[in-house]
């Protein structure tokens, strides 16, 4: 087998890895979409940090990222709650709290520590204290009683509840340490329609940064050199947990659909019409790189029956499977589809200078071959000129 043979069965085996990580990232992201694991991620994440901030707890900072992900103004949805608690309807509450559950998925410094100086006007001690606010413990006891009174007071909707519920928000807005975030966001939002009215050329975050930085320096200070690492540790933790998912989903489809790479590359050895195919198509998705074109791609393969039989009911610990050829499967899918992309793309192009380079010296040896014939024929000719 000559080396470009080989180039194309390695072509038609990463497009083979290709589409089986596809069909299973496809799989593993739907999961990961339906546990909002991005945004738990970004929960635990602000979570730690407003802990340190606040000088709080663990599950107070934790609250508070809550709280502040899942606000109606920040969480698409949000407002549904306020129309759940008009309709009777027995089902909507479970699928509105799994609608609530899932975080907002992003939040910029800006837009968080204006939530911050909202909660801590609304009364949330962590909040207050992640302001630098200083707070006696008599005022922190006042501001925890004030607080259970409230979720005492409950959700009704009825007249008498809603009252109730208004009297102690009026109680806690009357504590002087509420009253001190009331006048620093106060002052920040009044701070930010200065500096708008004064340079309208600047973007809306650069408004709210120097407002930020002006009226509520400390806090300020304390969130912004930290933000930029724990968003980073976020999207970190997020693809290793992509990552995992997607080894544990391909782990399960190679356990009902034992896809052998040793026998793959047999076949691919064995059979040019189908290696030509698989070429033609790998060069389409390489110049696409679209899920068009890796569907069609998908198709051909499933055809071919590359993937073995999925009717034949085999699994993975059934007599006749090769483990050590599912085995290198699970290792080569779980390198997972850009890393196979661009493996195609350069064995593509490794093709593409090799036949190129082929073409090349089959034209010079054409050419001698040529040469050569003429050479050999000049004496004869010669020859026979001299005779006449």
């Amino acid at each position: 087998m000559d080396f470009l043979r080989y180039l194309d069965v390695l072509i038609g085996y990463a497009l083979a890895m290709i589409v089986l990580s596809t069909m299973i990232a496809t799989a593993a992201g739907a999961w990961l979409a339906a546990i909002a694991s991005r945004a738990r991620h970004l929960e635990n994440g602000l979570g730690a940090m407003l802990a340190t901030i606040s000088g709080m707890g663990l599950t107070d900072g934790q609250s508070l990222a809550k709280d502040i992900l899942r606000d109606p103004t920040v969480k698409p949805f949000g407002k549904l709650e306020l129309l759940v608690r008009r309709w009777n309807i027995p089902w909507l509450p479970g699928i509105l709290r799994w609608i609530r559950s899932c975080a907002n998925e992003t939040v910029t410094r800006e837009e968080l520590a204006l939530m911050i100086l909202r909660q801590a006007s609304d009364g949330c001690e962590a909040a207050i204290r992640a302001l630098g606010i200083p707070m006696t413990a008599e005022e922190a006891e006042s501001l925890q009683k004030a607080q259970a009174a409230l979720a005492a007071a409950g959700t009704g909707s009825d007249a008498r509840s809603r009252a109730e519920r208004e009297k102690v928000k009026e109680q806690i807005r009357s504590l002087p340490v509420v009253e001190a975030a009331q006048e620093m966001l106060a002052n920040v939002e009044k701070e930010m329609l200065r500096i708008e009215v004064e340079e309208p050329s600047l973007p809306a975050q650069a408004w709210r940064t120097k407002a930020l930085q002006k009226a509520a320096s400390r806090l300020a200070s304390r969130l912004f050199p930290q933000f930029d690492n724990v968003m980073d540790r976020v999207e970190d933790n997020a693809r290793y947990s992509g990552k995992l998912v997607a080894a544990f989903f391909s782990a399960v489809f190679l356990y009902l659909y034992p896809v052998d790479s040793m026998a793959m590359l047999t076949r691919l050895s064995a059979d040019q019409g189908a290696l030509r195919i698989l070429v033609d198509a790998a060069t389409d998705v390489n110049a696409a790189q679209a899920g068009t074109a890796i569907a069609d791609a998908e198709k051909k393969l499933l055809h071919m029956g590359l993937f073995g039989d999925f009717n034949s009911g085999k699994r993975l610990f059934d007599q006749g499977v090769n483990l050590g050829g599912v085995f290198a499967t699970w290792m080569m899918v779980s390198l997972g589809a850009p890393f196979w992309l661009g493996v195609l793309e350069r064995l593509l192009g490794l093709r593409s200078l090799m036949s190129q380079k082929a073409s090349d010296q089959r034209a010079w040896r054409e050419q001698d071959q040529r040469g050569q014939t003429a050479q050999a024929t000049a004496p004869a000719a010669a020859s026979a000129a001299g005779g006449k």
